[in-house]
Formats: C-alpha cells, sequence, structure tokens
C-alpha cells in the first residue's frame, strides 16, 4: 500500500511539476544545472505560492518537499541514463540521489566521482 501510495504522488508530482518546471529537457542540462535547480525548489516554489497570494500551511510545505524530492528522484535517473557521465557529474548525481532519499544510490555515485581522483590529487576538480 505505502508503494502504491508513492508512486500515486510520484505521478501526481510529474504532472504538477510540468506547471511549474522548464520543459527543457533535462538530457540537454548540465547535471549542475540539474542539482540547482533541485536545491532551490522548495524556496522557489513557496515564493510562488506567496507571491500568488495562498497560504503556506505545514501540509502545503510536506507536498512541496515531497515534489522536490520526486524532481530530485526524475533528474537522478535521466542523469544516469546519460552515455557521457563523467568527473563532477557522478558528484551532482549522487547529491540527485541524496536528495531524492536513495542513500545507497548516493553512496555509489559517490564513489565513482572518488575514483576518478587519486588520492594525491590537489586543486580544483573542474579544471
Amino acid at each position: 500500500m505505502n508503494r502504491m501510495l508513492r508512486s500515486l504522488r510520484f505521478v501526481l508530482a510529474v504532472g504538477c511539476l510540468s506547471t511549474f518546471v522548464p520543459m527543457a529537457s533535462a538530457q540537454a542540462r548540465p547535471a549542475v544545472d540539474l542539482f540547482a535547480e533541485v536545491e532551490d525548489y522548495v524556496p522557489t516554489r513557496s515564493r510562488e505560492l506567496a507571491s500568488a497570494g495562498k497560504r503556506l500551511d505545514a501540509a502545503k510545505r510536506e507536498d512541496i518537499e515531497n515534489e522536490q524530492k520526486d524532481l530530485a528522484a526524475k533528474y537522478a535517473m535521466e542523469v544516469a541514463a546519460r552515455k557521457d557521465i563523467a568527473k563532477t557529474d557522478f558528484y551532482y548525481l549522487g547529491r540527485l540521489y541524496a536528495a531524492a532519499g536513495n542513500d545507497v544510490k548516493s553512496l555509489d555515485a559517490m564513489k565513482r566521482f572518488l575514483t576518478q581522483y587519486p588520492p594525491e590529487t590537489t586543486g580544483d576538480i573542474n579544471n
């Protein structure tokens, strides 16, 4: 029953997200941008509701947080399916999985990220 409710919530959230999330393909966007969108989701949606004159109570905030979690899961699935994933993409994939509540996949992605950098690596990882 709990799994069915989660699936239903995901379907509903994706339907709601289509109203609020830009329709640009997530495949074309860098993983860092997808993660930034997930991180900013709750404050952005809260501001949207407030500017529309809607009250943000605890139940609505929980709904928005669940939408954020579902968005993170969707983006993590899309990033993981990419053929050209490398370097910091694994880091942001791990962060997306963590935001989605999938600790096992988050840890796996972070391990894959760290294997690309030997222990003696120094400096900025973006170079």
